[in-house]
């Protein structure tokens, strides 16, 4: 295992616990993606999931950064 990748998965368990101690109102799975999305430090977020819940509660928790989050509605959800 190469000295970057350590490194990297040693930055990753660290947000993922530090996230997991400091919120226990979230689920580990929000908690996970907040991490993940951290680690990597994208500058946009993207989903087609237009209802995501998990999607919402990262974007809340993440909103003072400068990483955006968007959803995407493909469809018309108005049930006509």
């Amino acid at each position: 295992m190469s000295g970057t990748r350590r490194t990297c998965e040693i930055i990753m368990v660290t947000n993922f616990l530090s996230n997991l101690i400091n919120s226990f109102k979230r689920s580990m799975k929000v908690n996970y993606i907040i991490a993940l999305v951290q680690n990597i430090s994208p500058k946009l977020v993207l989903t087609n999931v237009a209802n995501s819940t998990d999607f919402h509660i990262v974007s809340k928790a993440l909103e003072n950064t400068k990483i955006k989050f968007l959803a995407i509605q493909a469809a018309d959800l108005t049930g006509s």
